[in-house]
């Protein structure tokens, strides 16, 4: 049986400067926007190819902490 990834997850900081780089990197490669959803928590965006989904994801919680980290 041959092996595949099926879900990756990244990470990112700046979302929609990373959208905009995932966006043209990744539909170059064959994989189209599969949709997107936000919520109190974060963002996330997805993309597929066949059975393949990559995800960015922002996540609001983290991101927060890690401001309000920088000032104490």
């Amino acid at each position: 049986m041959k092996a595949i990834i099926g879900h990756i997850i990244l990470n990112v900081k700046e979302f929609n400067e990373s959208e905009l780089f995932y966006d043209k990197l990744l539909t170059e490669m064959g994989f189209e926007i599969n949709h997107v959803s936000e919520g109190e928590f974060g963002i996330i965006k997805s993309y597929k190819q066949g059975e393949h989904n990559l995800y960015i994801r922002l996540d609001k919680i983290k991101k927060a902490n890690n401001l309000f980290a920088m000032y104490d």
